[in-house]
């Protein structure tokens, strides 16, 4: 007789290959489409709040940025670390700076000034900031003056005054100083600042904001 408490076998019946079943094309496509639309709203949605890309459109920033390049531009630094002096800017125009529609309506500038500032020239060729001369050697136009204009202007808190590398050749908040903002942007007109040139091929690198030229403000 065998015993009570036998173990019962471990061994169980072993069953056939289940057999695939078929997706209908029609669930395949909704699949699909179901991707494809969420791919869409993610880049949709970086593009809108974290990112902008931007083309050049003139030579008003040569020196550092020409015709034709291509910028990443980071729309949560101005709300996140905001707006310093350095950076270079993409803003809405804030007075009728450019003659054109409203779905061109963008500008890149350099940012001198910050609420508060002091921003002049004498016209002999250098900028000062709070009464100190700038040496922007490192980001101007080779070769041109930082301002062969002469101008004072007392930057509002909530705007910046903004600059072309490109001095010669840059209608910036200089010669905008009898608009209703008196050449300033309002930090509200601020989209992105230019992180990154990502074509031409040639042209990569990153853009660093020249901290050392402003130390000290």
């Amino acid at each position: 007789m065998e015993h009570a408490c036998q173990q019962r076998s471990s061994v169980r019946k072993q069953r056939g290959p289940r057999r695939a079943t078929a997706v209908p094309a029609w669930r395949r496509r909704l699949y699909d489409g179901l991707w494809l639309l969420a791919c869409v709203l993610v880049v949709a949605l970086l593009r809108a709040f974290v990112f902008g890309a931007y083309v050049i459109p003139s030579a008003s920033m040569e020196g550092t940025l020409n015709i034709g390049d291509r910028v990443i531009a980071s729309k949560i630094k101005p709300k996140v670390s905001g707006v310093q002096r350095g950076d270079i800017v993409i803003f809405h125009d804030p007075a009728h700076w450019l003659n054109t529609g409203p779905h061109d309506d963008f500008l890149i500038k350099r940012v001198i000034g910050v609420g508060g500032d002091r921003v002049s020239a004498d016209g002999s060729g250098a900028v000062r900031v709070n009464g100190r001369q700038l040496n922007e050697t490192s980001y101007i136009n080779p070769g041109g003056p930082a301002s062969t204009i002469p101008f004072s202007a007392k930057v509002r808190p909530g705007y910046v005054f903004v600059m072309g590398d490109n001095r010669s050749n840059s209608a910036d908040s200089r010669f905008h100083q009898d608009d209703v903002n008196g050449g300033q942007v309002p930090l509200d007109h601020v989209e992105a600042i230019a992180d990154f040139i990502y074509w031409p091929l040639g042209r990569q690198g990153f853009i660093h904001r020249p901290d050392n030229v402003f130390e000290g403000l």
